[in-house]
């Protein structure tokens, strides 16, 4: 069991520590469109010659982050109170769609599962935290329940929705921030919580370990690729979360789980097997993450090398990357950062799917598995349903890894710090990040989400 450790020194990584990341969000309305009824009804399918399996791809990646799904949504609710998130009570017009100032309805995240199954090629999904909505608000949940009973409710109905959506693929879930809020000082409770929740998607070593310190590793069968050796390591972020006062005062629980990282990947590698990290706050202080463990993760992400063929995190709600590198300050590897289903603070809901393929013998990694491509999806909130279907959720594709060319010749860790040089150099290009970084949705510098502007964040998303 962990012990109590000493006090962080240090709350920011030092230099090239520091994994540094820029933003890349998706949300042009262009290319595929799928439409998924509002309960739960048949989808409309994939405009001719869209979508579709990526033919070279050897793994196919659903990833879903910060869902926030809020079981006391009620449409028709209150929209616009003084302190989001609403839509839990009273009378506003609140839409089956969701709204600027509300966690997610359940229709929306349960829709956006169907359009990934109309995307098609589905091999494993990665569920990345922040699945509870946020506390407090003008108005308590409707469900009348705990803060761990409401979160064990909105683990519930996303699992469920996974089994029935994508019945025998893989399921790798990770734990948020969020899922912690009102638990902080009682861990294990919300650890038992993602344990019953996720009991249909892992093998019993990883719900031991689950329960024990909310992370864990576990062997991945992929849908149509049974001789891929694939294990996924499911990290517990909040153990080093800037965010978390108990990991400020007591690093044991991080030391501990990095300890157990470093363990895996040497197995791993022994193995022959590939591996794909998943968990909630990316790496670096702005990603959220203390510096220390921070620099303790991209050390040893560096050692693996080849080994890690992906790191998929959420928590920023916006899309975006982060550049790791070597104790010589050599880019290594590349820690993606998938923006959030939820629509709080105006975003428009955005999933992921990431194609991983071996790569070139020359390229890093040589014929080892790696990020190849990805596609993002979203729901435009303010025009979310089918043109003359108005009970059909309507999911459109945005920026794909593809458009990013020529700035972007491929996917390689060198390929993707030339890009952030670049939009250190080219302000016009930083700004066109900057806007795709909003999911779609109007981009309004300044914009503030809190008490006192919520007309503000009802139209545009807001950095509070």
């Amino acid at each position: 069991m962990p012990g109590r450790g000493r006090r962080r020194r240090r709350g920011a990584a030092r230099g090239r520590g520091r994994a540094p990341g820029l933003g890349l969000g998706f949300g042009l309305g262009l290319g595929l469109r799928l439409g998924l009824g509002l309960g739960g009804g048949a989808g409309l399918g994939l405009e001719e010659g869209l979508g579709g399996a990526a033919a070279a791809a050897a793994l196919r990646v659903l990833h879903v982050t910060d869902v926030h799904l809020d079981p006391g949504y009620r449409a028709g609710a209150e929209a616009s109170c003084a302190r989001p998130p609403c839509c839990r009570g009273g009378s506003g017009g609140a839409r089956r769609s969701g709204e600027p100032l509300c966690d997610t309805p359940a229709d929306v995240a349960l829709s956006a599962l169907k359009a990934a199954v109309q995307v098609g090629g589905i091999q494993m999904v990665a569920w990345s935290g922040d699945t509870a909505p946020h506390s407090g608000g003008a108005q308590a949940s409707g469900t009348g329940g705990t803060r761990v009973e409401v979160l064990r409710e909105a683990l519930r109905v996303f699992a469920v929705g996974l089994t029935r959506s994508f019945s025998g693929v893989p399921v790798v879930p990770t734990l948020g921030h969020t899922d912690f809020q009102g638990s902080e000082g009682n861990p294990q409770e919300v650890f038992a919580a993602a344990t019953d929740a996720w009991e249909p998607f892992l093998p019993p070593a990883a719900l031991r370990s689950l329960r024990y310190g909310g992370f864990y590793s576990t062997p991945v069968v992929a849908v149509d690729t049974p001789d891929l050796k694939l294990r996924a390591v499911a990290l517990n972020t909040e153990a080093w979360a800037m965010a978390s006062f108990s990991g400020f005062v007591n690093s044991a629980p991080a030391e501990e789980q990095l300890a157990w990282l470093e363990l895996m990947l040497d197995e791993a590698r022994a193995a022959g097997e590939a591996v794909l990290i998943l968990g909630h706050s990316p790496p670096g202080v702005w990603g959220g993450s203390w510096g220390e463990a921070s620099e303790r993760y991209q050390h040893l992400v560096a050692a693996a090398g080849a080994t890690v063929a992906g790191q998929l995190f959420g928590g920023q709600h916006s899309g975006s990357f982060r550049v790791l590198r070597d104790g010589a300050g050599a880019p290594t590897s590349v820690a993606y950062v998938t923006p959030a289903l939820t629509t709080f603070r105006g975003l428009f809901p955005s999933f992921r799917v990431y194609d991983l393929a071996p790569g070139p013998p020359e390229a890093l990694g040589g014929a080892q598995l790696q990020v190849q491509a990805f596609k993002q999806y979203y729901l435009n909130t303010s025009a979310a349903t089918q043109p003359g279907a108005p009970d059909m959720f309507l999911w459109r594709e945005g920026l794909k890894s593809a458009r990013l060319r020529p700035h972007l010749g491929d996917l390689a860790p060198a390929s993707w710090d030339a890009l952030a040089a670049e939009m250190a150099q080219n302000k016009e290009l930083a700004q066109r990040v900057q806007e795709l970084e909003s999911n779609g949705a109007e981009w309004r510098v300044g914009a503030k989400c809190g008490s006192g502007t919520p007309a503000g964040c009802a139209t545009s998303p807001c950095r509070a």
